[in-house]
């Protein structure tokens, strides 16, 4: 391979300084032209990225100089890399614009071919090159514009995206904290709706016992049975609002024929001879002096249970907390326990482990006005006798303790 004298113009720590080790090395400035002068090279390489000057004015400002026609004048760059980049360093009298990022070992060989060729070429006029130069120009405009308008639809396409996932974000949140708000009313209204079961139960406790007086009058048995249409009718309300607020059905449950003859008795009371009144009470199971603990944080319920228990022929016992209710049991017996489900400081399965405890075998039944996802199935799984829901009537009570007493 001929050897050929190289001007190389560079910064020193560029690559190309270390990969070529050429011979002649100069940073761009006013001597680039005077010393090329001076040493005629046959190759002019430009570092288009390290030069610290327009490379295309420099080509240009060489190319003026007739000495200097026979130099081969090659641009490197990793920048400029497209076509019209390339057409308009030969424009502007450069032999070949290369990319730096081709394979440097390659490049003395591709200079031998680049300086056969440019010797055959014929340089531009002054004409010629001013309109071409400025169809160069103007291509650059048209590429940097178009550029600056994708990369402002990219960013306003950007935009637009992080505007909808902010409103989704937002519509999320707002879904959240409604459903929040949602579950915070059913729980509440879960709460109010146990203390009105609660006070039901005694309202429907206090008209049956009212009912059941022998010297009450006909007109007193009349008032009571209006009194016991009301609370059935408040308590399917209670029902009703418990499954709005939690937004699902209400599930089917087993229909108690024995309670609903009942409840149509007692309609029908004043119209109904006396034999008729009597059959209705002895379909209530009685009991056989039994001891019943009843456990409920109302004292009021404890005072028409124990009325409504001693009644059927139970021995009723009332205990106002769990606690009094763990130390009756401690000295007592009792045959069954009937415990409230909510209540403070221990709710009404934790007495009943308590209980089991100490008594294993003791029968105990669950009672509450929200049981939630409780059914008798479920109570019975964890150990309890059975499951009665407030508000509930005399003959249910009667009718679950003969059942769990057998």
């Amino acid at each position: 391979m001929n050897e050929f004298t190289t001007l190389l113009v560079a910064k020193s720590n560029s690559s190309l300084a270390k990969i070529l080790k050429s011979r002649y090395l100069v940073h761009a400035n006013e001597a680039v032209v005077a010393f090329s002068l001076t040493i005629r090279p046959d190759v002019i390489l430009i570092d288009c990225d390290t030069c610290g000057a327009e490379p295309f004015v420099l080509c240009r400002e060489l190319r003026t100089h007739p000495e200097l026609d026979a130099a081969c004048v090659v641009l490197l760059s990793k920048i400029l890399n497209r076509p019209c980049d390339r057409a308009h360093a030969l424009r502007c009298g450069a032999s070949e614009l290369l990319s730096l990022d081709s394979d440097l070992d390659q490049l003395r060989p591709t200079l031998l071919s680049i300086m056969n060729q440019a010797r055959m070429s014929l340089p531009l006029t002054g004409s010629e090159f001013h309109l071409l130069e400025a169809e160069y120009y103007q291509e650059c405009h048209s590429y940097l514009l178009s550029t600056c308008n994708r990369r402002m639809e990219d960013a306003a396409e950007t935009r637009n995206e992080a505007n909808q996932e902010g409103q989704l974000r937002r519509r999320l949140e707002a879904k959240l904290n409604h459903a929040g708000r949602l579950e915070s009313v059913g729980t509440v209204t879960a709460a109010i709706a146990d203390d009105f079961k609660n006070i039901l139960t005694g309202i429907i406790g206090f008209a049956e016992s009212g009912i059941h007086l022998a010297d009450a009058p006909s007109s007193c048995t009349k008032r009571f049975d209006s009194i016991l249409k009301c609370t059935r009718r408040a308590s399917h309300l209670v029902g009703s609002i418990l499954d709005f607020s939690r937004q699902q059905e209400r599930p089917h449950e087993p229909f108690d024929l024995t309670e609903a003859i009942s409840e149509t008795l007692g309609t029908l009371r004043a119209s109904v001879p006396p034999s008729v009144q009597k059959t209705e009470n002895q379909a209530v199971p009685q009991g056989k002096g039994e001891r019943i603990l009843f456990v409920d944080d109302e004292e009021v319920l404890g005072l028409v249970i124990s009325e409504s228990l001693s009644s059927l022929g139970y021995q009723a016992t009332f205990a106002p907390t769990p606690e009094v209710a763990l130390a009756k049991h401690r000295t007592e017996r009792f045959d069954v326990v009937i415990t409230d489900l909510s209540m403070p400081r221990m709710n009404g399965m934790e007495l009943a482990r308590s209980l089991w405890n100490t008594k294993p075998q003791q029968r105990v039944i669950l009672t509450t006005g929200h049981a939630g996802k409780l059914t008798p199935e479920a109570v019975y799984a964890l150990g309890f006798s059975g499951l009665l829901l407030k508000p509930f009537k005399t003959a249910s009570l009667a009718n679950l303790l003969q059942k769990t007493l057998t």
